[in-house]
């Protein structure tokens, strides 16, 4: 064997050594020109929002080449592509059909005005997972905003401003001929339709409540204020009285559901006065009151045929029912939408009742401070100083009598103080000297009514506050003589003078003895007190027949001796001339007494006599 060279044995070495020096270079080299491209890369032209929860086109858009009417929410087309044209925007069945989840679409619209409620209405949708939707635009710049911001858009073709239109006008009404025009076009396609205005949000999914009533024709909101059910069940349209309310109501492809459509379209169109949801609500009650069989819950409406369902209020929330009564926090249900009806301030108290419930999305600049904030205030003193001038100039212009105004206003109410602070002195010290009003004199306290009787000033001095006595009254129907006993009984305890006494008495006649008095008046002119006592005495005396001892004579007891006496006493009253012993009445009362009763009869009515 020849002898090995010690050159030749360390060849394989070093070609090892030098190929894997090389494949570093190569590698190296790779990797620097990766990174260099990976940093010359361009950015996103939008942040991309990625919603956590599984959405229900997950399975069903992995398979299809990616469009502009199947492409994620929220994903802006790529940087630098152009703006599809005018007729990619139109609504038609693939754009719905590329959009649709198990057979339903949910929709809104609007103009530029309300981008913001709409970017609020798709974030909420988006948010429960909810991403079968599309909205209608009604201007061309709404249109290029949502499309470049990722959200599925077709145009409506109004070409309407991009102003707010405010509720009521005629813009508004218009809008609200879209809406019912824009229903005609998307039922014929087949699909539920759930339609909804801008103005609410979402709070949780509600197409699986709406799939729990498949036989519904029309599902509707209501303005009930009143809840009708406890549950999360429809209402009981029985006792609902609030309008249907169309900013929220779910539509299922059906003839009857058509034809109503049709009908709803041809009314709105017809007179361009009319408010879309008051002819809805015509069309609804033209047909009402038959419950559908087997579904309690559902009417029959509009032509007999369409079964309609009413979604509760307190869960399907008006402006009234979640921000002024919160009625699904005292039922302890959880909502599913609130709608910003019963709202005062427009479109912007709207937005800040969103805002206050923390449901609105506002972009990051309403939140951050602007970048010239420094610079504006290093400018604050300039600014105050001209504001103050301006303030000074406006005040010695406008107000320049103010002060002196406001000195003799202070001047005027010093003295009005000044004034009541002597009438009350005077006032305490009549009250200290004399007595206090009921020892001031009667002419101070008589009325006009009073001074006609001629009751004179130093005739009466008695307390005029026992006047509002009431003395029994007298109407005629009893016995005379007992009223005249407590009137003379009054009059003697007040000291009333006789000039006032038919006036005081007169006060308490009642029914027809008011009417006797004022013919006696008118008679007689004013009577004393003693004619006046005599004459009611003759009119309204008990009658007697015949004699007034015959009468007497011819009363019996039958009752007790108490009875019998009283009945003797008021006939003795009528007979007083006729009977002038009381001895001898005393013995005739005995007399008439049967013998069984006769003890102690006698002495006990001549005290009583």
């Amino acid at each position: 064997m020849p002898s090995c060279c010690p050159a030749e044995s360390t060849k394989p070495a070093f070609i090892g050594i030098f190929g894997a020096i090389v494949g570093g270079f190569a590698v190296s080299a790779v990797f620097f020109l990766l990174s260099f491209s990976s940093i010359t890369a361009p950015a996103l032209p939008f942040p991309v929002v990625v919603t956590t929860t599984t959405n229900l086109s997950a399975l069903s858009t992995t398979a299809q080449p990616e469009t502009m009417y199947n492409r994620p929410i929220w994903k802006p087309p790529a940087r630098g592509s152009r703006m599809p044209s005018p007729r990619a925007f139109r609504l038609t069945r693939d754009m719905v059909r590329a959009r649709a989840r198990d057979g339903v679409i949910v929709v809104t619209f609007g103009n530029y005005a309300f981008m913001d409620f709409i970017l609020t209405w798709v974030r909420h949708l988006t948010g429960l997972g909810v991403d079968n939707l599309l909205v209608g635009a009604m201007d061309t710049k709404l249109l290029r905003q949502l499309y470049l911001t990722g959200v599925p858009v077709f145009d409506m073709g109004s070409r309407m401003v991009t102003e707010d239109v405010g509720w009521g006008s005629p813009t508004f009404h218009k809008m609200g001929r879209e809406k019912v025009l824009l229903i005609n076009e998307l039922l014929p396609f087949g699909y539920e339709l759930l339609m909804c205005d801008t103005d609410m949000v979402w709070l949780k999914n509600p197409l699986p409540y709406l799939a729990r009533y498949p036989s519904a024709d029309l599902l509707t909101s209501s303005d009930q204020v009143i809840p009708t059910v406890t549950d999360d069940s429809l209402e009981n349209w029985r006792e609902v009285t609030g309008a249907y309310n169309i900013g929220i109501f779910h539509w299922r492809p059906t003839e009857p559901a058509k034809r109503l459509a049709k009908d709803w379209k041809d009314l709105v169109i017809s007179d361009d006065k009319i408010w879309d949801q008051n002819a809805f609500n015509d069309l609804v009650h033209k047909v009402f009151g038959q419950p559908v069989q087997g579904e309690d819950e559902l009417v029959y409406s509009y032509d007999g045929k369409l079964k309609l369902g009413v979604l509760p209020a307190s869960i399907f929330c008006s402006g009234h029912t979640y921000f002024v009564q919160g009625m699904h926090q005292q039922l302890r249900l959880e909502p599913y939408a609130v709608h910003t009806t019963f709202q005062y301030a427009g479109t912007e108290g709207k937005r800040h009742r969103l805002r206050e419930a923390m449901h609105f999305f506002d972009q990051p600049s309403y939140y951050d401070s602007p970048v010239t904030r420094p610079r504006v205030c290093r400018k604050v003193g300039s600014l105050l100083s001209a504001v103050r001038d301006d303030v000074e100039g406006i005040v010695k212009s406008k107000f320049a009598g103010l002060v002196d105004q406001v000195t003799a206003l202070s001047t005027d109410t010093l003295e009005l103080k000044t004034d009541l602070r002597k009438l009350m002195a005077d006032v305490t010290k009549l009250f200290q000297t004399q007595g206090g009003p009921s020892a001031m004199k009667a002419s101070e306290l008589l009325t006009s009514d009073s001074k006609r009787y001629n009751i004179g000033d130093d005739a009466w001095q008695g307390a005029p506050k026992f006047q509002k006595l009431k003395i029994l009254t007298f109407d005629g129907s009893e016995n005379v003589f007992p009223w005249l006993t407590r009137v003379d009984q009054f009059f003697e305890g007040q000291g009333t003078p006789e000039q006032g006494k038919v006036w005081l008495a007169s006060y308490q006649l009642a029914g027809h003895t008011v009417l006797w008095y004022h013919n006696c008046k008118i008679s007689h002119n004013a009577p004393s007190w003693s004619v006046f006592a005599e004459r009611i005495t003759h009119r309204f005396e008990p009658k007697i027949r015949n004699t007034q001892l015959g009468t007497i004579k011819n009363l019996q007891q039958t009752d007790t001796a108490d009875e019998y006496e009283e009945k003797f006493l008021t006939l003795m009253c009528s007979a007083k001339d006729s009977l002038s012993s009381t001895r001898w009445s005393c013995s005739w009362l005995a007399s008439t007494i049967p013998s069984g009763r006769i003890h102690n009869t006698h002495t006990r009515t001549t005290q009583s006599l």
